[in-house]
């Protein structure tokens, strides 16, 4: 943007348009794909579909045996892909999304609540459930059949960018825009359709679309410049999860007043050990 456009338009996207004032634009900005996707995104989005895998796939009994049946399915999956004990979502962060709710029409937004590597590890494993849950109950809604095809577009583009460095293939970029693109469309049909569509029943908070929705597209479409992958925080966010237990441990021991004094000190120390047993001259 010149300085003669920049006065007939004094007031540019900030983010998207060149800003001559102080020089930020789009190639300023780093989406994170943790808290944009992991923890935006999917937290909504598996939510309801769990939810709706509960309460409108035709599931023999009560809340209690649907849900136990539902997780099951979950835990079976993650067995087959091997996924560590770690990265699996916690039993109790998989009945949160109801909270006290077991009605099929909820009065707030189902959805996880917990680690963003459990929500990423969370996708392959729910598309198995919803896959295997879709036979044997021969659904045949579009609903059922849009919460499954979405499931396996978000299983796709973490095969796609995961495995790969800074830069993605050319192709794999275009794939990547493409996925986001049609699950945005898809989720935004499900948000409507289960929102709006439906003036016969209590209107549904299911499949919210939010403004993270809205950044993980413009996080697709810059991944021909750079892979939304080597953009998450996972290290960062460890790094401050250690320095908060820490900050704990100092400040029951002397009080706030002393931890610019000790905290370094005791990081330095927790350092010490960690590449003493690295070289495997302490035991763990």
């Amino acid at each position: 943007m010149t300085l003669d456009e920049w006065e007939e338009n004094p007031f540019p996207h900030i983010l998207f348009e060149a800003f001559p004032l102080i020089g930020l634009n789009m190639f300023s900005i780093c989406f994170d794909m943790m808290h944009v996707l992991e923890k935006g995104v999917l937290d909504y989005f598996c939510g309801s579909a769990i939810w709706t895998l509960v309460h409108e796939s035709g599931l023999p009994g009560v809340f209690h045996g649907r849900t136990a049946y539902v997780w099951d399915k979950i835990r079976a999956a993650w067995d087959h892909l091997e996924v560590p004990s770690s990265e699996r979502l916690p039993r109790e962060e998989f009945y949160h999304v109801f909270g006290t709710q077991t009605s099929a029409k909820p009065s707030s937004q189902p959805m996880l609540a917990g680690k963003a590597a459990h929500a990423r590890h969370l996708v392959p494993a729910l598309r198995i459930a919803c896959e295997q849950i879709t036979i044997e109950q021969g659904l045949e809604r579009w609903e059922d059949r849009q919460r499954l095809e979405c499931l396996r577009l978000l299983e796709e583009f973490y095969d796609i960018v995961v495995p790969e460095g800074h830069y993605l293939p050319e192709a794999s970029a275009v794939r990547v825009k493409e996925i986001a693109d049609e699950f945005l469309i898809r989720q935004n049909h499900l948000h409507a359709l289960y929102g709006t569509l439906r003036p016969e029943e209590r209107q549904l908070k299911h499949y919210q679309v939010t403004f993270k929705s809205h950044l993980f597209w413009h996080m697709a479409d810059w991944a021909k410049w750079f892979n939304p992958r080597a953009g998450w925080c996972y290290g960062n966010e460890r790094f401050v999860g250690k320095i908060a237990r820490i900050t704990r441990s100092v400040v029951m021991g002397g009080g706030a007043i002393h931890l610019g004094q000790s905290l370094p000190t005791k990081w330095i120390h927790l350092q010490h050990f960690r590449m003493r047993r690295r070289e495997n001259a302490v035991y763990a």
